[in-house]
């Protein structure tokens, strides 16, 4: 949409800046075919808005904005498609985006979980005022199995289903190294955790990624990478191309029940991939807080 996304607050700025125009993205995602809009919370913190000079009530205002935006944009879609399914997903980025260093891809951030427990607990409990905007939580882009374990105890017996996704150094391993497979063997059993799956990763590991999953848990499974470029954290921008299109066919073949695209993806790129769910020969209910 052409906006300017070059600062620590990455999309999180636009609440403060033009939130007119996360809800017109929201919008644009849901008329192009998609049901979930995940919000502009991920990488909107106290701590973040605080460090720009704003008061812990305008943080926490902005925060729930971010919630709000994507709801309004979903009612205002299912006003014009009463038929339609279309549902809200409270993102929770790692404390890595918060550092603005790239190191949401690495998992290498050194801080205590004391210190990286209290950053996500301060805006899980600003979200969970307006728990009526929303449908389930987007814990992704997650480096490290030990902040996810994390996250899920925080979230603990919070009435709304979550997915947890990672972003990976390879086919077989998180961000920060640990296996996939050990990844989806310790979140299995974990009441906490809905759907595991991957997502901001090269799309040709999506397969490999998904197929390992599935070997190590019976819940179900998400992926939405990115469109396999290659990003500059210093610079905030992806310095090579695009290299290839999402084959949404080929991962809902390997089992995921949710499927999308992060960066370097736009509503418009996505419509194939949404035709490709809606065209896939079975449905899952209940998989995901009843999508």
């Amino acid at each position: 949409m052409g906006e300017d996304l070059n600062n620590v607050l990455w999309s999180a700025c636009e609440l403060l800046e033009n939130p007119d125009a996360i809800y017109q993205s929201h919008k644009n995602y849901f008329d192009a075919g998609a049901n979930v809009a995940i919000t502009s919370t991920y990488q909107a913190s106290l701590e973040g808005f605080q460090q720009r000079g704003l008061s812990v009530d305008q943080s926490k205002k902005l925060i729930r904005l971010g919630i709000e935006l994507a709801d309004r944009a979903r009612g205002d879609f299912l006003t014009e498609n009463p038929n339609g399914k279309a549902y809200v997903a409270a993102s929770l980025g790692p404390f890595g985006a918060f550092l603005a260093d790239g190191s949401e891809y690495r998992g290498d951030y050194e801080a205590t979980a004391e210190r990286i427990r209290k950053f996500h607990s301060s805006r899980i409990e600003v979200i969970q005022e307006v728990a009526d905007k929303f449908d389930f939580w987007a814990v992704e882009t997650m480096p490290s199995l030990e902040e996810a374990l994390l996250v899920a105890d925080i979230l603990g017996e919070d009435p709304h289903s979550a997915w947890f996704s990672f972003t990976l150094r390879d086919q077989q391993h998180i961000a920060e190294g640990t296996p996939l497979a050990d990844v989806a063997k310790a979140l299995d059993k974990n009441v906490a955790v809905s759907a595991i799956g991957v997502n901001c990763c090269h799309p040709a590991w999506v397969e490999s990624a998904l197929k390992i999953i599935s070997q190590h848990t019976s819940k179900p499974m998400l992926a939405y990478p990115n469109g396999g470029g290659k990003y500059d954290p210093s610079t905030k921008e992806w310095v090579t191309p695009k290299e290839m299109e999402l084959d949404g066919a080929c991962w809902i073949a390997a089992g995921a029940r949710l499927v999308g695209g992060c960066c370097q993806t736009s509503a418009r790129s996505l419509r194939p991939l949404y035709s490709d769910w809606a065209s896939a020969s079975y449905r899952v209910t209940g998989a995901i807080g009843g999508l």
